[in-house]
């Protein structure tokens, strides 16, 4: 199960960098950033903003009850949400034992949600819409490969208007 999770982690996070990179601020209303969507929070007391000159990088992702928002900003640090089997509005708890994952990827190491023990947090849903996701968020996020290295995550909020295909 742990290699499962391992596994499903990284591609999540695969996408979310992928996502990021690939969203588009255009003036004929690229599918991605801008649109009304942001990410902010502090991580370990300093800000974190998922934009680039000015211009958001959020994408949001949704697939029946899978809910996905990831943000990058302009020294490649990014964060992601992703929460399955959201039936509405409401705090969602985030840790190890859930299927739902935070993550704050800096210098190439993850600090999320998913192994070790004491890395947990919530995500509250304000608002989900066929359109947007929004909410607020805060974790502590712990290194996989280094249980005793983390980062704190608070005061985060979102607002993900989805991809159309």
């Amino acid at each position: 199960m742990k290699k499962f999770k391992s596994i499903g982690k990284m591609a999540f996070l695969t996408l979310a960098l992928c996502f990021a990179a690939a969203c588009s601020s255009d003036d004929a209303g690229g599918s991605g950033g801008g649109s009304g969507s942001y990410l902010s929070s502090k991580v370990d007391g300093s800000n974190f903003k998922a934009e680039i000159m000015g211009q958001s990088t959020v994408v949001a992702v949704k697939n029946g009850n899978f809910y996905q928002v990831s943000g990058s900003n302009g020294d490649l640090k990014n964060i992601a949400i992703g929460l399955f089997n959201v039936t509405g509005e409401g705090t969602y708890e985030v840790g190890p034992d859930t299927d739902n994952v935070l993550s704050y990827l800096e210098n190439n190491i993850s600090y999320d949600t998913s192994n070790c023990s004491g890395a947990t947090g919530t995500v509250t849903i304000t608002n989900l819409t066929e359109e947007k996701i929004e909410g607020t968020f805060s974790f502590t996020g712990k290194d996989d490969e280094n249980c005793s290295s983390s980062k704190t995550v608070t005061t985060g909020k979102f607002r993900g208007v989805f991809m159309q295909n």
